[in-house]
C-alpha cells in the first residue's frame, strides 16, 4: 500500500509545523503514569519523521520507530543526529513486522490507524502491537 508520494516526506514537517507534538507526548506520559510505573521502552508504529519518537527519546525513553516510508525515516534519522540522540528507526511494514523484541508500550499516533484501508491491515497493526508488548504493556493510538 502506498499512501503518500515521495515528495510528501520533504514537505511533511512544514505542513504540520503547528502540530503540538510536545503536548501530545505530555498526554502519552500522563497515560503512562496512570497505567504503569515501569514504562522505559516504546515502539512507535508509523513514526514518520520522528515527531513523537524524538521527543520521547529526549525525555529518556528507549524508542524504536518503524515506518514504511524510507524518505520519512531519512528525515527522522537526520533530526535524531542533529539532536544528538541515538535512535533506531527501522524501515518496515507495521502490519506484519516482527522485531523479536518486547516493549513496555507501543504507540501509533497522528491517525496512522486511520490510514489503513482494510480490516486486515487494522488487525495486523493490533497483532504487531500485541506481539511486541510485555505482559501488561500499553498500546496507545489515536484515530480520526
Amino acid at each position: 500500500m502506498k499512501v503518500f508520494g515521495k515528495n510528501y516526506a520533504m514537505v511533511y514537517d512544514s505542513l504540520y509545523k503547528d502540530k503540538d507534538y510536545e503536548k501530545e507526548c505530555n498526554f502519552i506520559e500522563t497515560i503512562f503514569t496512570k497505567r504503569s510505573e515501569n514504562i522505559r521502552t516504546i515502539l512507535d508504529l508509523g513514526c514518520g519523521t520522528g515527531g513523537h519518537a524524538l521527543i520521547l527519546a529526549k525525555r529518556g525513553y528507549e524508542v524504536v520507530g518503524i515506518d514504511r516510508a524510507k524518505d520519512m525515516l531519512k528525515i527522522a534519522n537526520l533530526k535524531a543526529k542533529q539532536k544528538d540522540l541515538t535512535m533506531n528507526f527501522i524501515h518496515g511494514d507495521i502490519t506484519d513486522i516482527d522485531l523479536q523484541k518486547k516493549f513496555d508500550a507501543v504507540i501509533s499516533m497522528f491517525a496512522v490507524m486511520s490510514y489503513q484501508t482494510t480490516n486486515v491491515a487494522l488487525a495486523g497493526i493490533c497483532s504487531v502491537a500485541k506481539k511486541h508488548l510485555v505482559p501488561g504493556g500499553l498500546f496507545i493510538f489515536d484515530c480520526w
